[in-house]
């Protein structure tokens, strides 16, 4: 390409065939660019349809990207293509998959605890000299390539890094004569769930096992995307879930997913530090929310105040005032809120992805201090942030107290997510699954219809185990409680009941008793191990029935706005269960001590 054509882009002529207007929907009419993405394009109907995607219109930063595929000489590298050999793994060279002994097997399968299965579904072997093969499969089904990396466990054991000082290896080849295919890591495992991009494979393969809600694909690198791997991606919810760098924000990738219009969101996490993917947030302990990441509103809730310093023969910060109102609404929205009790006052809350904790007043204040500090005033003169914060700390109690935060009014009132009669869900840290009769499905928060709290999150990742009815652990244990195949289905329905946070009318209480009764106190049978069994998927409050007096105000103390499931364990003999209608039927009142 000369210089003077250099940056020219030209349209296709004959024999290449035109394509369907993307406006008028007409075929065979709209004539493309030559080389660059066939987005861009002119209609022949130019009188009723004038639809031209004119190139030369572009942005700068999409200009110079498309200047790219003219001066990278795309149609060159094809053609050298064209005369090379494409080889494929042979049958010898796929037996990597038959060893899961590399270190990267040992600290998926022993410290984070993914199964054997996960790691051969994504195509993870070994090789003779204990590097970990990464087969690289097409969607439709075809091996084309193996990737060696190198991976040593830390000393704590507690992560495991690949070594950069050794390059990674594909299997080898003549260069000049032969060459292999290449595709996004993990595109034979696609559905037709969200698509989550990610740089590297090890963060595919994990993050997938956490969150097998979406489907994953690994580029292979910051700049690992190329013109062909994209078109995959076209007519696709895609989430690009970067590295937390400079890099993972500024890329090729983002780039050519910008370039050829892929519909795509950017997901960053506030918690990752410096470097992290999301793979080494999983593996320190943290499973955040995966949601778009959304831009942020600005609040300037202060105005500077300034006084002429004669010495330095300048304006100098004095004070600042603080503008109430404005502070309001950056507090409401970073997620605080006023919740109401009814006669009872309110509390405060924090709500983040549909999800509501209570809050202190003082962890607002503490927050909101290291946002200050941190995030909430990037960009301004140092002097200014220091006379802000210098603010805050000189009447911290004039900020945050009972009657200013109470300010932070929800515009409607909460809506609960709550099972239906058909539908029930449970919520884990990776995601709340949704029960039907016939099916369960992993979703994520940000789908919810309402809001759930904090602590009905149960403390662990939803992984399917795939039991029969009766074998597993639970299962073989409500067997032996209940004697017989009838029994114990009966008995697994009403473990579905107190389970299943839905009624109609009014609710009614499970009495667990003995299958014999005596006048002997026994125990050792199961009843309180299977009502314990349920605080692992509701939340769950244990009360003693030795010591409960139904006139006692304080006899719900234990139990929180968001406890499911009330136990009274172990009632006294003769124990009046009349007294309790009320508070099965109508609900429980809860008075807590010293408040």
């Amino acid at each position: 390409m000369s210089a003077s054509k250099k940056y020219i882009f030209e349209f296709e002529q004959n024999p290449s065939k035109k394509g369907t207007c993307p406006k008028c929907q007409k075929q065979n009419c709209f004539r493309y660019y030559k080389i660059i993405p066939r987005e861009y394009g002119i209609c022949d109907h130019k009188n009723k349809c004038e639809r031209h995607n004119d190139p030369n219109k572009a942005t700068f930063e999409v200009k110079k990207e498309l200047y790219k595929l003219l001066d990278n000489s795309i149609i060159l590298s094809e053609k050298k293509i064209e005369d090379k050999k494409i080889l494929y793994p042979t049958v010898e060279q796929l037996k990597v998959l038959e060893n899961l002994n590399s270190n990267f097997h040992d600290f998926c399968l022993n410290t984070l605890e993914l199964t054997k299965e996960h790691l051969q579904k994504w195509n993870v072997g070994t090789d003779n000299n204990g590097n970990t093969a990464f087969v690289f499969q097409t969607l439709s089904g075809k091996h084309i390539n193996i990737k060696f990396m190198n991976y040593s466990i830390t000393p704590d054991g507690k992560d495991c890094k690949r070594d950069k000082k050794v390059n990674f290896s594909l299997v080898a080849k003549d260069k000049k004569k032969e060459y292999y295919e290449m595709c996004l890591f993990g595109e034979h495992l696609l559905t037709d769930k969200i698509i989550c991009l990610v740089e590297s494979e090890k963060t595919a393969i994990i993050s997938s096992y956490f969150y097998p809600q979406y489907d994953w694909l690994a580029s292979g690198g910051s700049n690992g995307l190329t013109v062909k791997k994209v078109q995959l991606l076209k007519d696709k919810q895609v989430y690009y879930i970067g590295d937390n760098d400079k890099a993972g924000k500024e890329n090729s990738t983002l780039k050519k997913l910008e370039l050829y219009n892929i519909k795509f969101q950017k997901i960053y996490f506030e918690i990752a530090k410096d470097d992290e993917d999301l793979a080494d947030i999983i593996i320190r302990g943290e499973q955040p929310t995966i949601k778009p990441t959304e831009e942020k509103q600005t609040f300037i809730f202060y105005t500077p105040i300034y006084e002429y310093d004669k010495d330095k023969e300048e304006r100098v910060i004095k004070d600042v005032k603080i503008n109430y109102t404005t502070w309001t609404d950056l507090l409401y929205s970073m997620g605080y809120r006023r919740f109401d009790l009814g006669s009872k006052g309110f509390i405060f809350v924090k709500i983040e992805n549909q999800i509501l904790k209570e809050i202190a007043i003082t962890q607002i204040q503490d927050e909101f201090i290291n946002y200050l500090k941190n995030v909430g005033l990037e960009g301004i003169q140092e002097d200014l942030k220091k006379c802000i914060i210098e603010k805050f700390y000189k009447s911290i109690a004039n900020y945050f107290n009972d009657k200013r935060l109470a300010l932070l009014t929800h515009d409607e009132l909460f809506v609960f997510n709550k099972d239906s009669a058909t539908e029930s869900f449970v919520y884990y840290k990776n995601g709340y699954v949704k029960v039907t009769a016939k099916n369960w499905e992993l979703l994520g928060y940000h789908t919810l219809n309402g809001c759930i709290w904090k602590n009905q999150i149960i403390d662990r990742s939803f992984r399917k185990n795939d039991y029969q009815e009766t074998e597993s652990v639970f299962s073989q244990f409500m067997f032996k409680i209940s004697g017989d195949m009838e029994r114990f289905k009966a008995l697994c329905s009403i473990v579905g009941y107190n389970l299943h946070i839905f009624f109609e009318t009014k609710l009614k209480a499970t009495v667990f008793t003995d299958s014999s009764l005596s006048e002997e106190a026994e125990g050792r049978t199961g009843k309180t191990l299977l009502a314990k069994s349920l605080g692992y998927i509701r939340t769950y409050v244990e009360i003693s029935g030795k010591n409960f007096d139904t006139n006692d105000k304080y006899r719900y103390s234990k139990c929180d706005l968001d406890t499911q499931i009330v136990h009274n364990n172990d009632m006294k003999k003769h124990f009046d269960f009349e007294s309790l209608y009320n508070d099965i039927t109508e609900g429980i009142e809860v008075d807590k001590k010293n408040l």
